[in-house]
């Protein structure tokens, strides 16, 4: 503000601010100036400032949103390609494995056959991870459809954390879940919400260290069913919290750097949000709300006719 106090023209900055929402605001500041005149001179002089504010956040997200169709339409063209030119190597590879693992069962050698299908089982794991980062980065980026059905959203949840149940017990990771009961029945495609799940719960498991806490909890309001995950690791800071969706950046070791993107590309062909709260050191909550209809009838007051008349 010291800086902007004291210069003498006008000055337009735009803002981000983190707490207690994520929101971009503009600042307009203009130098309020009066002239004092005197027989053989006049002279300007600041007497203060004035300072207009706006919300600009509906501009700025309009303006990342075309900024990243823009990018995923040029990563869908490169994912095609990539399909193409990694996956048909591979399916060639899997297939020479095979015929090698093969002779490899009428060696007579024990030590040589041993050591031999000890690589061939390190060439097909390698070959799998390839096959899998191909696979995730076609799901992150390539628009589906999502084929609705009635879906009990607590349902989902509970068959997301039992599908981790055995590397919750192996890390020794705390899971607690809150599910609100009265929920309304949502339009979803099962398997694409599950894997949004999947994706939100080891973003945070991969954010953790054993004996981490990760909190389950559903909720709604008015119009939507929300679903909060909170984890207790090692969190965002403010200058990587605006690059979380971006494709392949990670600030974890074992990351993809694709869940998060998956999870937004789902929830938003739901017509839903997405909205992530961190603060390095500190965890991060990761919540997605999912819009409802609501069918009950609401009865008029008999003034509003009359009113409308």
């Amino acid at each position: 503000w010291q800086a902007l106090s004291q210069s003498d023209t006008a000055l337009s900055r735009d803002m981000e601010i983190f707490y207690p929402a994520n929101r971009f605001i503009n600042f307009y500041v203009v130098p309020l100036m009066i002239e004092r005149r005197t027989p053989n001179e006049s002279a300007a002089e600041a007497v203060g400032h004035a300072m207009i504010l706006r919300d600009i956040t509906q501009d700025r997200r309009s303006t990342q949103q075309t900024i990243e169709s823009e990018r995923l339409s040029a990563l869908t063209l490169l994912a095609a390609g990539v399909a193409h030119e990694i996956g048909n190597p591979l399916n060639s590879l899997h297939i020479h494995l095979q015929l090698m693992e093969r002779k490899v069962k009428k060696l007579q050698a024990a030590e040589d056959k041993r050591e031999l299908q000890e690589s061939i089982n390190i060439a097909r794991a390698e070959i799998d991870r390839l096959d899998s980062i191909v696979t995730q980065f076609l799901r992150a980026i390539r628009p589906s459809k999502p084929h609705l059905l009635p879906e009990d959203v607590n349902l989902i949840v509970q068959e997301a954390v039992r599908f981790f149940q055995p590397e919750i017990t192996d890390r020794d990771i705390v899971v607690e879940t809150e599910l609100r009961s009265d929920l309304p029945v949502l339009e979803l495609d099962r398997d694409q919400i599950k894997q949004a799940f999947y994706n939100a719960i080891k973003n945070s498991f991969e954010a953790m260290k054993r004996h981490g806490i990760l909190r389950i909890r559903t909720d709604r309001d008015d119009t939507h069913v929300k679903i909060s995950f909170t984890d207790t690791g090692g969190g965002i800071s403010a200058e990587n919290l605006s690059r979380v969706f971006e494709p392949y950046f990670t600030t974890k070791s074992g990351g993809s750097g694709l869940g998060l993107l998956i999870v937004r590309r789902i929830v938003r062909e739901h017509g839903g949000e997405l909205a992530i709260e961190s603060s390095e050191g500190k965890g991060m909550t990761l919540t997605i709300r999912l819009p409802f209809l609501d069918r009950r009838v609401r009865m008029l007051e008999a003034g509003d006719r009359t009113a409308e008349a």
